[in-house]
């Protein structure tokens, strides 16, 4: 869906560059149907009153095709700001979850070494208390965070 959009989006503003484009190439032309060389060719009022009409309405065509375009660049700018916005969303939450296991898993390696711990080995409390000391440890971070306000 986020694709489809992006693609119609992408297209759109390859249409509406072309036909701008297009369009402001013949703005001399249109132009000059309102120059006083006209007026010197032309006799008929009604003749001079059509053709400034003619351009007054390339006019008011080229300045829709700049609206359109200015519209678009900023739906454009508004799915890249959501888009941005969304991404941070996912980096947060991966973040907020690397701080609460990485430290468990730390501890969790350190205990798994063949060293002496000042923990009893046979008690089974001892389990249960290195637990206890990892939920404790994420707790704080979570407290950290919030006092931190990043989240």
């Amino acid at each position: 869906r986020g694709r489809d959009l992006l693609n119609d989006l992408v297209a759109l503003r390859r249409r509406i560059a072309r036909l701008r484009r297009s369009m402001v190439a013949h703005r001399g032309v249109y132009g000059a149907l309102t120059g006083p060389d006209v007026r010197q060719v032309v006799d008929d009022q009604d003749a001079v009153e059509d053709l400034t009409a003619v351009s007054a309405r390339f006019d008011a065509a080229i300045a829709a095709v700049e609206g359109s375009r200015e519209a678009l660049i900023g739906s454009f700018d508004v799915y890249m700001s959501r888009t941005a916005q969304r991404t941070n969303d996912v980096m947060k939450v991966l973040t907020i979850a690397t701080v609460l296991l990485l430290p468990g898993s730390v501890i969790a390696g350190l205990l798994g070494m063949k060293v002496v711990v000042p923990l009893d080995k046979d008690s089974p409390y001892s389990f249960w208390i290195v637990i206890a000391g990892v939920a404790t440890l994420a707790v704080i971070l979570l407290v950290v965070a919030r006092h931190r306000r990043w989240l």
